[in-house]
């Protein structure tokens, strides 16, 4: 299924490769001359305190994608999110940073525009983030505060802050209210259209849409005249499967959120059209409170979960990777795929296909209609749709939207390239090496990523992967 909002393309869709830099100013971007002297092409251009160099690479870079280190290099990323059309990121500086799409203010340097370049994210004094969730154009964090922060849009009150708008941006972060006095929060996802936080209790909170129960507090819209009668714009708890539940894992997807327990039980709620909740049954009828994920096997606990757009993945306390929703594109990763217009509901867990015997899966993200996972070797594999290149294995498929239903390695960008965190976008995908360089493959709308050579799918001017070397001299890091 495919978003219904329409997604904007601008001149500023330039090509995205992240790399380890040293870091200026934040500076609004100083475009390239309009119309360069004849038989020239500019060699290098400054923003933000980066610069790029060439300002375009070759034309026939298809799916590619490349991780740059500059001469001058200081700067890693620890951990990294993908959303819609924007990331985030957080660099061994303690600074955020994000690129990409600014529509509604959702990278968080208070300012409009899309970047291609990272900017940082103005966190409030004093502050520095330790954890960043990127959403459906807006992005939450976690503060070394312990307090939760949010910005980009709130159409349904999804950033947590006492109010929704359908048209103003955010484009600074604010604090979430606290549901109860003195909240911390050590867990945050943000999702399609609504939030989810772990406080430092283990209590799991929810915030934003709510027509098909996704906040799990037994309420939905419905029943409703109004659907968005059910929207919350301020944390309420999830409601509790068991008494004494305590939670150590939540994940926000399109329309339905997951979640697990201290026990290892993983349990779903919210949107049900395709087994996305795992329970077993599927229909269209919403599911407000948490209901126990179908164990594959007796007595599975699961270590980690994540919610995509109509699907899920999961992986279990013995290394292995299961799957259940919709599976139109192969996203389930399980050797089938039901085709482009095969809407049919997989609502059981079953095993992702291991790509070598006994695969042992550390990490596991579930984008909009494509997996991403690393294995215990550090290698990275993806499944599902290439409809951008996401998929990071050299190509991608356009109007054809083949189906990639099993997990196949991703291309390395150098040899012998080992992985320690991956993030599924909507349709593009981001990835850390143990070297702390951050690679990105997908979209190039709005530039999250690395370009893909165009075709009919989409238009646009192609700019194709650029290098991203530090200022000369180098500006020094300021703390906002």
């Amino acid at each position: 299924m495919r978003h219904t909002r329409t997604r904007r393309t601008t001149a500023t869709a330039l090509a995205m490769t992240l790399a380890i830099a040293t870091i200026g100013g934040g500076g609004a971007a100083r475009q390239a001359p309009a119309n360069p002297p004849p038989n020239r092409t500019p060699t290098s251009e400054s923003v933000d305190g980066f610069t790029l160099s060439p300002t375009k690479g070759p034309a026939n870079t298809a799916g590619t994608h490349t991780t740059i280190t500059p001469p001058t290099s200081g700067i890693t990323f620890t951990q990294i999110s993908a959303g819609n059309g924007h990331s985030l990121a957080i660099g061994s500086d303690g600074n955020t940073y994000a690129w990409g799409d600014n529509e509604y203010g959702q990278l968080g340097n208070g300012t409009g525009g899309d970047r291609n370049i990272p900017v940082r994210v103005h966190a409030p004094a004093g502050v520095r983030f330790t954890q960043v969730s990127a959403g459906y154009y807006y992005s939450l964090a976690i503060g070394d505060d312990g307090h939760a922060y949010s910005w980009g849009y709130n159409g349904h009150g999804q950033l947590g802050n006492g109010s929704s708008d359908w048209i103003s941006s955010n484009p600074t972060p604010a604090r979430i209210i606290d549901p109860a006095p003195g909240t911390t929060w050590t867990t945050i996802s943000a999702g399609h259209e609504h939030s989810l936080g772990i406080d430092n209790h283990g209590h799991a909170y929810s915030w934003g849409r709510n027509i098909y129960g996704q906040l799990g507090d037994n309420s939905n819209g419905t029943n409703s005249p109004n659907y968005d009668n059910a929207d919350k714009h301020t944390p309420v708890r999830v409601t509790d499967p068991a008494p004494g539940t305590t939670w150590t894992a939540v994940s926000a997807g399109d329309g339905h959120s997951l979640g697990i327990d201290s026990d290892g039980h993983a349990y779903g709620w919210g949107r049900n059209r395709f087994g996305q909740l795992g329970n077993g049954s599927s229909d269209n009828t919403p599911r407000p409170t948490p209901a126990r994920v179908t164990d594959p096997t007796a007595g599975t606990t699961w270590k980690t979960i994540s919610a995509g757009d109509e699907f899920s993945l999961a992986i279990d306390s013995n290394g292995h990777a299961y799957s259940w929703g919709a599976n139109n594109g192969g996203q389930l990763g399980n050797g089938s795929s039901d085709g482009i217009y095969g809407h049919f509901p997989h609502p059981t867990p079953a095993r992702v296909t291991d790509p070598t015997p006994n695969t042992h899966w550390t990490t596991i993200s579930a984008g909009h209609g494509h997996g991403l996972a690393i294995d215990n070797n550090g290698h990275a594999y993806s499944w599902g749709y290439n409809y951008y290149g996401e998929l990071g294995n050299g190509g991608r498929d356009g109007v054809h939207q083949t189906p990639h239903p099993t997990p196949a390695r991703v291309t390395d960008p150098t040899p012998n390239t080992t992985w320690t965190t991956i993030s599924a976008g909507y349709e593009h995908s981001l990835a850390i090496d143990n070297h702390g360089h951050a690679s990105s493959c997908g979209l190039p709308l709005h530039a999250p990523v690395c370009h893909v050579t165009p075709g009919p799918a989409y238009t646009g001017t192609p700019h194709p992967p650029l290098r991203f070397v530090s200022p000369q001299p180098p500006v020094p890091t300021a703390r906002l």
